[in-house]
């Protein structure tokens, strides 16, 4: 799937929209352009890596963060791994850049798959969890 669409949430959250965008159905301001086929959801502690360093992670600066996302838009996705101990995530991009979940905080590993009109992948008690929308 191709990248469509990246776009910053609260705090250290960033959003990954694959795929077809899907039109918001209310009228609200939205910070993304629509819903991906997929979104990747990171909340915390994630970083953007090439094989020799990292780019960017999530307590860069704003601009800094949405500078270097805007290189991966367009990209397709090579691969979408969940690695280590504790479930996280990691997504290979064609243009050889890595995004690489690594919770820091006391809990669960904050990310989540969200798969548009059927349900989200996301940890629970060490483990993931499907959950189908109703």
């Amino acid at each position: 799937m191709v990248v469509s669409d990246v776009w910053k949430g609260i705090g250290t959250a960033i959003f990954l929209e694959l795929g077809k965008l899907h039109k918001h159905q209310d009228s609200k301001p939205h910070n993304s352009k629509g819903k991906g086929d997929i979104t990747i959801d990171l909340q915390w502690s994630w970083r953007l890596e090439s094989k020799q360093s990292i780019i960017v992670g999530s307590n860069d600066s704003k601009i800094k963060i949405t500078n270097q996302f805007k290189n991966i838009l367009g990209n397709k996705i090579k691969s979408i791994s969940i690695v280590d101990g504790l479930p996280e995530l990691l997504v290979e991009f064609e243009n050889n850049r890595f995004l690489h979940t690594f919770s820091t905080q006391k809990g669960q590993p904050e990310w989540a798959l969200f798969f548009f009109k059927k349900g989200w992948l996301e940890v629970k008690k060490g483990k993931i969890y499907f959950t189908a929308n109703k």
